[in-house]
């Protein structure tokens, strides 16, 4: 145990290239002797465990996080708990720091494995996403929304279902931004082809999500000062009209009828 978790924390080594060969002997170790692997996993626990609520520096959370990809990669299903315990209390808590963009790649690699090994837990990370979402930081923010349209590819229709409200009124928050880069990188998630041949940004969920959207879909396509925003706003608009006439029709009759409240309660 020693051993390993001195091993381990080599990984603290601001070299490359020494963290490159460790990741070589402890990947061949841990395929080589079983009796190491529990203990080897426990060490990585406990270095991005003290990295997140401790000391928020590490030089080899990238490097860790692609070993962990690879030990992930080798579990058969269903999980043991061990495994459980280390995507919820290790895995979904390493997006708080704010060096998050130095090893994003690595850790949604690590969460698409993971939910493809056991799918359950997709709706409890999409709405994990949500609650520690870095609303203070845009480029922390795009690297959220590029997480959050991978994993909404894994989401069955039952479980979207389940989060749907979460999604959408993170979706109309994020295309309410102030930063055109947020509200740019919102809307190409549309153009996901996966997304769109599963139905969830057609018609057949249209009703769900445009009350969401609509608002800020119009506003910007009369208003933003970003014409690239302005064409995309409404092309989108565009589609929804074509594919979903009356959604499109309830959303600007509800706008309406809210501006028209709101000028009331203004002249009163």
């Amino acid at each position: 145990g020693a051993f390993c978790r001195h091993l381990i924390g080599l990984f603290k080594s601001s070299f490359r290239s020494e963290r490159h060969y460790l990741k070589l002997i402890i990947h061949r170790v841990y395929k080589s002797f079983k009796n190491y692997r529990k203990m080897i996993r426990e060490a990585i626990n406990v270095e991005l465990l003290t990295f997140v609520h401790e000391t928020r520096e590490h030089d080899g959370v990238k490097d860790l996080l692609s070993l962990y990809e690879c030990i992930i990669g080798g579990l058969s299903s269903p999980l043991e708990e061990c495994h459980h315990t280390f995507f919820k209390n290790v895995l979904l808590p390493l997006h708080k720091p704010s060096c998050f963009h130095q090893y994003s790649k690595q850790i949604l690699s690590c969460i698409k494995l993971y939910l493809i090994k056991d799918p359950s837990a997709i709706t409890d990370t999409l709405r994990y996403l949500v609650k520690v979402w870095p609303w203070r930081s845009i480029s922390k923010q795009i690297l959220f929304i590029d997480e959050l349209e991978a994993l909404w590819q894994l989401t069955s229709h039952d479980q979207f279902q389940r989060a749907q409200r979460d999604i959408c009124k993170l979706l109309s928050r994020l295309l309410s931004s102030s930063h055109h880069q947020v509200v740019e990188r919102t809307m190409f998630i549309w153009n996901n082809d996966i997304l769109r041949e599963r139905g969830y940004i057609r018609e057949e969920y249209a009703d769900v999500i445009l009350p969401y959207v609509h608002p800020w879909l119009s506003k910007h396509s009369k208003e933003h000062f970003n014409p690239e925003i302005a064409y995309m706003a409404k092309c989108l608009l565009d589609y929804y009209e074509q594919v979903a006439p009356a959604v499109v029709r309830t959303c600007g009759a509800d706008e309406r009828t809210e501006i028209v409240v709101v000028v009331r309660n203004n002249i009163v």
